[in-house]
């Protein structure tokens, strides 16, 4: 058949090839998924996106060999297409392999130099390789690019959790309350900050309150279990979970909740059940097996997780977490020499990845060989000079051989460099008997369980939290909200929020004396706030403070049909921002027209069919601002929201973030080393996919259009899908008549 024969069914057929693609993936069925792209490519040898979307589907699947081949060949028939050159460097990322993957954001910048993606690609990954330099210089090409858009009213709220201005928090998000009754994030907002008051038992009420009144709303529910968590209330925390996966079934982090709460009951078997009905639920979340590899682990079966961690490496060979788990069960199993061989080939692997060596540390460690041990730790601190776990190895490995001045030799000097790592001031302060000085903690942390060899390494000695500052408004509110209620975490963290809005004097008021000085870690909203601001901070830390940057991503693809439109103007009181601050010039020139609901619709409809709203330029466009985005930072999300884009709702707004975004970017804070070292970094994912199962990131969603869902294959879109608008409650249909007749809604 010629391209230009029967072309509207030609493309219906590929668009229907692909939604039935796109179903497979979300009924588990990949491999099925992956033979439907393939016939497609035969069959539509002209399109790209049977190529593109199966190495998504791979790369989701931690399939990056096979992801990487497909996009050479795809990158060989379009080589126009700048995505598919953007994907390859971001598989390299991926890997952690850095030196290929600056050569190949070169090359997407050489091949297309209008194209924002290797400029953002390339300062991410220089930024990880601490071209720190380099990196910011193209983190100010991107800032201000798209400003962000926030409700002012919840925003007030917002403001003053950021600035740890809990009175004033509480106020704010009653008076949310009191004005938009009809507005769940009024409650879980306020529950959040009567929780950080340590006013538990009216925390508990307002959430109560919110289950009741937004039954359908996932997000107080979640609230409420996990403010359960929080108490320690085990019994209570898992009925509340239980109600969680009742009514909102397609939520794992329902089933990891309870798992948590019955491994705190210790009931072990149970736990495991859970664990493993979530892994039949949800078969591409590799998180979910890794904790279920390591829930067997620690009772000791170790047969079986050596099993289960081979089934991990199997379906998912480009994740480091099944070689470094596997390396543990074996090792634990006493196939010391079958653990070496996997660490090697980890390491050869993941030849930029800390993990594997550091594993191979610990476990020498954990049987007694001593000098092994600290062969290991030198090598991984001369190959990653910026890991204070190796330095912390070190000094415990020359101790355990009685080398106790070497061991403070080492410690001493790991503390200069790492000032604020907690863990070697704590070491030290052991071998020396000299205690080192710490703010008390909020709340007791919890007992540790016995360690495996190299699970986590020997139990850490602390002295104090981890002092942690997050600069940025709302996501990085969120971040503080998630960071303080981890209970892995429990009292190990001492997390503040720095109001970048005010200045370094204000900021410094509200702290300790000394605290940023003496600050473990720092987080970076990009973006966001004043520039000199940011600056002076930095400039208070200590020089080895651990520095993180993270960029709040916007997406305008899902509603390409904005514009300006004059009857936006304030209306106070009800309206200050004006009554449709997103705006849809189409729908406004519509205005005023006398016809029916029915026709005015249709109209409408005829009108944004027109070709020059090119969607797939709009989504380049989004693309290519979220890579910049990530060159700017060392949290990436570009490759993640491209990833998921069709399989998950990640904006409910063009400036506005759902729950799987900021998943992500926790994720990767998580990572940070000095975090990492305080508890096992699986029981900690674990215990933020619980808390945040469906936390609602934004107040309201804005309806997608049907092209746009149809076009893009939505998998979570349906024509008639209703959207939660502050007290409102609309279908596209809805909203869109409301709009074109400029109709008074609840604010």
């Amino acid at each position: 058949m010629s391209d230009s024969a029967t072309a509207e069914p030609t493309i219906g057929a590929l668009e229907q090839g692909l939604h039935a693609a796109q179903a497979l993936l979300a009924a588990g069925n990949l491999e099925g998924a992956l033979t439907l792209f393939a016939e497609l490519r035969e069959r539509f040898a002209t399109a790209y996106e049977p190529f593109q979307r199966a190495a998504f589907a791979l790369m989701e699947a931690a399939r990056l060999d096979e992801a990487e081949a497909l996009l050479t060949r795809a990158r060989q028939h379009f080589p126009d297409i700048a995505a598919l050159a953007i994907d390859h460097a971001w598989i390299a990322h991926r890997r952690h392999a850095i030196a290929e993957a600056v050569a190949r954001w070169d090359a997407v910048r050489r091949a297309f130099p209008d194209h924002p993606g290797g400029y953002v690609g390339a300062a991410v990954t220089l930024r990880e390789a601490g071209q720190l330099d380099a990196a910011d210089t193209l983190l100010t090409q991107a800032e201000g690019l798209f400003p962000n858009e926030l409700s002012m009213l919840v925003e007030r709220a917002w403001m003053a959790n950021a600035r740890r201005d809990l009175p004033a928090a509480i106020e704010r998000w009653a008076d949310v309350r009191r004005r938009m009754p009809d507005f769940w994030l009024g409650y879980t907002g306020g529950g959040t900050a009567l929780r950080d008051a340590h006013r538990l038992d009216e925390a508990d009420a307002v959430l109560q309150e919110a289950t009741a009144r937004f039954p359908d709303a996932p997000q107080p529910s979640i609230e409420y279990a996990q403010l359960a968590v929080v108490r320690r209330d085990w019994p209570e925390a898992h009925r509340r979970w239980q109600k969680v996966a009742e009514h909102f079934p397609d939520r794992f982090d329902a089933y990891t909740g309870q798992a948590q709460a019955l491994r705190e009951m210790h009931r072990l078997p149970d736990a495991e059940t859970a664990l493993r009905q979530a892994a039949e639920r949800f078969p591409q979340r590799v998180e979910i097996l890794i904790e279920l590899a390591w829930s067997v682990t620690h009772q000791n079966r170790f047969p079986e997780a050596i099993g289960l961690w081979e089934t991990i490496r199997t379906r998912f060979p480009d994740h480091v977490g099944g070689y470094n788990g596997g390396a543990v069960a074996l090792a634990n199993a006493g196939q010391l020499d079958t653990a070496s061989e996997l660490l090697t080939l980890a390491m050869g692997r993941f030849p930029d990845h800390p993990g594997p060596p550091l594993e191979g540390g610990w476990i020498a460690f954990g049987i007694g060989n001593f000098t092994e041990a600290e062969r290991v730790f030198r090598w991984v601190a001369d190959r990653f000079p910026d890991q204070p776990v190796a330095q912390l190895g070190l000094g415990r490995a020359l101790r355990a051989q009685n080398r106790s001045l070497e061991a403070e030799t080492v410690l001493r000097n790991a503390l200069e460099r790492f000032p604020a790592f907690a863990l070697l001031a704590g070491e030290l302060a052991d071998l020396t008997g000299i205690p080192a000085p710490s703010p008390p903690a909020a709340d007791p942390a919890p007992a540790a369980a016995p360690l495996l060899i190299g699970a986590a390494g020997p139990a850490p000695i602390r002295t104090g939290p981890l002092r942690i500052a997050v600069t940025g408004f709302h996501l990085s509110n969120q971040i503080v909200q998630i960071l303080a209620r981890l209970a892995p975490l429990r009292g190990k963290l001492q997390v503040e929020r720095l109001d970048v809005g005010s200045s370094v004097e204000a900021i410094r008021e509200r702290l300790p004396a000394g605290w940023l000085e003496g600050a473990d870690v720092y987080f970076e909203e990009t973006m966001v706030g004043s520039t000199q601001v940011k600056t002076g901070l930095r400039g208070c830390l200590p020089d080895r403070c651990t520095i993180r940057t993270f960029a709040t991503s916007g997406c305008h693809s899902l509603w390409p049909f904005r514009g300006r439109d004059e009857r936006l103007v304030p209306e106070p009181p009800t309206y200050n921002g004006g009554r449709y601050s997103h705006t849809d010039p189409v729908a406004a020139s519509l205005a005023g027209t006398a016809l029916t609901d029915d026709a005015l619709f249709d109209a409408y409809l005829a009108l944004t069919e027109d070709p020059a709203f090119d969607l797939d330029r709009g989504y380049a466009n989004d693309l290519a601002q979220w890579q910049r985005d990530d060159a700017a930072c060392d949290v990436k999300l570009a490759d993640f929201i491209d990833a998921r884009f069709r399989n998950e709702r990640l904006f409910a707004t063009p400036h506005e973030r759902m729950t799987p975004i900021v998943r992500e970017i926790v994720r990767q804070l998580l990572e940070t080393p000095e975090i990492a070292a305080l508890a096992d970094p699986v029981a900690v994912q674990d215990a933020m996919d619980r808390l945040l199962l469906d936390w609602r990131a934004s107040h309201q969603g804005l309806p997608v259009h049907p092209r746009v869902g149809r076009h893009f294959d939505l998998q979570w879109w349906s024509p008639d899908m209703r959207y939660r608008m502050l007290g409102n409650d609309f279908t596209f249909r809805d909203y869109l008549i409301r709009y074109i007749r400029w109709s008074p809604w609840l604010p």
